[in-house]
């Protein structure tokens, strides 16, 4: 290893020299803290040892400037020498170092001391390669999910939504289209877990999703080919909660399609909500083509009309005291009363209320809204 020593009294520093010598390890002296800054701030080491006593300032100063000045992710120990005893001193030493060795010491627990950093350091210098390496392909890869979806994805004026992943892949899918002859699909689904294994299901959803709606196909015969493909590639464990509305050209009516979903919030130009549409069927990829149904509601379109979709992250959403968000806050925040008092924008409105619910708590699930203006 290539070490620093760091030591004001040249006989005790020969002494650790030697021993280094004796070992075959590199090494460069420093006689007080500042030298010591200005040799680290041209050459890397592996390992420092620090003497608690120095002539010109705070031996634990020093080692929280050097490891603050530290900044390339890789383990650098700082070990303490010292000829106090005194428990404080000790606390001290591990508090600002990573251990301690008390004078007179045998060069052989030195060395072992030495060797047991040595393989603490190969290990961590291996974590930090692999999980940088490890996000870069993450990267990668999110690139590409962004460019799969974002590629046929409609945006339009009529559909609103606020999606806030919990990792740097969401298990949460939106998707919209356009069919041939001017009607609107919307899909909503949920994969069972989170990150990169519950997105992937995203991939062959929404091939199947956009090569059917280009082609105008009635939203039975597109949830029954969601439900078969899926079935086939996702593993028994896995599968698809989720909600999809196709909005008829006319501006009369829409169909829609709920498997393992919540409700689906119908809301009306007041903010009252004037229908909770129900979720009969289970979640995607679960039943065989034999087994499922692909029946779907129709609901007619009245002036003024809103559609809200949402994600179990939402109700699930939970504050610091355990609590959830809750769909009595959901349908609060989606009425009326709650718009108003935030300029008749619930969907924004929705959104703030579970940021401030939660407020520290760390996020466990995907969180996604929709809002779809029928009329």
């Amino acid at each position: 290893m290539h070490i620093l020593v760091v030591d004001n009294d040249r006989i005790q520093r020969q002494l650790v020299e030697e021993i280094l010598d004796n070992k075959g390890h590199s090494y460069v002296s420093a006689s007080d803290g500042n030298e010591a800054l200005r040799i680290l701030a041209e050459q890397a080491f592996e390992f420092v040892l620090l003497d608690v006593l120095l002539p010109d300032m705070d031996c634990f100063s020093l080692a929280e400037q050097i490891k603050q000045n530290h900044t390339d992710g890789s383990y650098l120990p700082i070990m303490f020498l010292s000829s106090v005893l005194d428990e404080a001193t000790l606390v001290k030493c591990l508090q600002y170092g990573d251990d301690y060795l008390s004078r007179p010491f045998n060069s052989e627990v030195l060395n072992a001391k030495i060797s047991v950093h040595n393989r603490i350091k190969t290990h961590h210098d291996g974590y930090a390669e692999y999980q940088a390496q490890t996000e870069k392909e993450q990267e990668i890869v999110a690139h590409m999910f962004n460019n799969a979806f974002s590629r046929n994805f409609v945006s339009t004026d009529r559909i609103r939504y606020h999606l806030s992943p919990m990792s740097l892949f969401n298990g949460d899918i939106l998707m919209t289209a356009l069919g041939p002859t001017g009607d609107t699909y919307v899909l909503l689904g949920d994969f069972t877990g989170h990150g990169l294994s519950a997105a992937i299901g995203g991939l062959p959803a929404s091939r199947v999703f956009y090569a059917m709606t280009a082609k105008g196909l009635p939203l039975d015969f597109i949830v029954t080919e969601l439900n078969r493909t899926l079935k086939q590639v996702l593993p028994p464990s896995m599968f698809m909660c989720g909600a999809i509305v196709q909005i008829d050209a006319s501006g009369e009516y829409f169909k829609c399609w709920a498997g393992g979903s919540h409700d689906i919030q119908l809301v009306d130009a007041k903010g009252a909500v004037r229908q909770s549409i129900k979720s009969p069927h289970l979640a995607l990829s679960i039943l065989p083509e034999k087994s499922f149904r692909s029946e779907v509601d129709t609901v007619d379109i009245v002036e003024g009309d809103r559609l809200f979709m949402y994600t179990d992250g939402v109700l699930e959403a939970t504050n610091e005291n355990g609590e959830m968000f809750g769909e009595p806050r959901l349908l609060e925040c989606i009425s009326n009363n709650g718009a108003v008092r935030f300029g008749h924008d619930p969907l924004e409105y929705i959104a703030d209320a579970v940021h401030d619910f939660t407020q520290n708590a760390q996020q466990e699930d995907d969180i996604s809204i929709v809002e779809i203006c029928l009329s």
